[in-house]
């Protein structure tokens, strides 16, 4: 179960095919918990995204899917596409990212 005094922890990736998402926590032993997992597959539009425009899907739609639990709250965002560090730091001409930035 959730402990809504602990900061949480979302894992996302993104492919070709669908979105994945992982909501944990460290219990009290130093143990990752998962609380809440979610996939789908991607819609036949998203398939012509990009990859860097997936895994920023995949993080805007996993944030907004578990909101009740991260508004308002410490959570970190994990994910093993490199290009979203550059995303943060830049001004995107890509629309679509911006929006979701």
């Amino acid at each position: 179960y959730p402990d809504f005094k602990k900061p949480f922890v979302v894992y996302t990736d993104a492919s070709g095919d669908g979105l994945g998402g992982l909501l944990c926590q460290v219990d009290t032993e130093g143990n990752e918990k998962i609380i809440k997992c979610i996939s789908r597959s991607l819609t036949p539009a998203e398939k012509n995204y990009g990859i860097t425009e997936l895994e920023c899907l995949v993080i805007f739609w996993s944030l907004n899917k578990w909101k009740y639990y991260l508004q308002g709250r410490e959570f970190k965002v994990v994910t093993d596409h490199k290009a979203l560090k550059w995303l943060q730091e830049t001004k995107s001409e890509n629309t679509r990212l911006t929006r979701w930035k």
